[in-house]
């Protein structure tokens, strides 16, 4: 009984086959510099033709690199102050007037924004999550959420004072008042015993 073998091509077959299989095929830095040249000639086109990429484009990364190495030498406190005004001066205020463990009570929206007279302020600064960011560990509370907050109103140490406001809350008169500043009521406490 014979076996059924399959006949192997011979190796010039094979080398034939395998490459008629592989086809043509262009060497691979041809094949890198033609997808560069497609990546070029569509990031192009976006710009050109879509006012979102052109936007994008001039706006967000040529004018934030412009700014970027205008203000390099500029330390981190001051470039948020130039992205956010004086919310972010005051704020840094806050943090260096007050110690770490000081529950600062804060005005209330009015005081920030005062209908006929300017504003110094951003609306972030009524939000209390953006507040704590900047005088974090400080604990803020504001004038409007003393009822939800009852025992960090009653255990304050210091009151912000923005546009006079604050001056009210103590129990003596100040002659020499400014606008915005800072009261440590802790001091008060202990002057009084």
């Amino acid at each position: 009984m014979k076996k059924n073998r399959k006949k192997t091509p011979s190796r010039k077959t094979q080398k034939a086959v395998s490459k008629a299989r592989k086809g043509f095929t262009l060497p691979l830095f041809l094949r890198k510099i033609i997808v560069f040249t497609s990546t070029v000639i569509m990031l192009f086109a976006l710009y050109r033709f879509n006012v979102g990429y052109k936007w994008f484009y001039d706006h967000l990364i040529v004018e934030n690199l412009k700014k970027t190495y205008k203000y390099l030498d500029y330390s981190p406190e001051q470039k948020m102050e130039l992205k956010l005004g004086f919310s972010s001066k005051y704020m840094n205020f806050l943090k260096k007037e007050t110690p770490e463990d000081a529950i600062i009570i804060m005005p209330p929206d009015s005081a920030f924004h005062p209908k006929g007279k300017k504003n110094h302020f951003n609306n972030f600064i009524t939000r209390r999550t953006w507040g704590h960011y900047f005088v974090y560990p400080r604990k803020l509370v504001f004038e409007k959420e003393k009822e939800k907050f009852p025992e960090l109103y009653k255990n304050a140490t210091h009151i912000a004072v923005v546009d006079y406001w604050g001056y009210q809350k103590l129990p003596f008169k100040v002659k020499k008042k400014e606008e915005f500043s800072i009261i440590n009521l802790t001091a008060l406490k202990t002057s009084k015993k």
